[in-house]
């Protein structure tokens, strides 16, 4: 990864979560070395970062559970045209391929979109810093 994205997803994590920068260098270096077997996927258009999404064995929203598929984010110019699919297909080819049978995301206003997708909700909404969420599985 290009320090351009690298800067890229910095700069999601920081938008996003409201972590400070150590935390979210923390989780971007944890992805790049593929830790755990993490990983971080940049969509690249004309040389610029325009999507990302991760792989993550690790997430502090629910610990019990383990393989997020977490941070997918798609730029708005860009939505609406398959980007945040070929990123979540991205990621499930990832997991199966290290033996994972079923993923999870967190998702504060988006439940109902990944129903549409073959997500189910499990568990109750949790709260993680301040906000409610939503814990979705999808089984390969």
């Amino acid at each position: 990864m290009q320090k351009t994205d690298i800067d890229y997803v910095k700069s999601i994590i920081l938008d996003r979560w409201g972590v400070d920068n150590d935390y979210a260098m923390t989780e971007i270096n944890r992805w790049l070395n593929n830790e755990d077997k993490s990983i971080c996927y940049v969509g690249i258009i004309d040389n610029k970062p325009m999507a990302t999404g991760v792989f993550d064995t690790m997430n502090d929203v629910d610990e019990t559970r383990s393989a997020w598929n977490t941070l997918l984010w798609v730029e708005p110019q860009y939505r609406g045209n398959g980007y945040g699919k070929i990123m979540t297909d991205k990621r499930f080819e990832y997991a199966k391929n290290k033996g994972f049978t079923k993923v999870y995301l967190d998702t504060e206003k988006a439940e109902e979109y990944h129903l549409e997708f073959g997500w189910k909700k499990v568990g109750d909404d949790v709260s993680w810093r301040g906000v409610k969420l939503s814990i979705m599985e999808f089984n390969f």
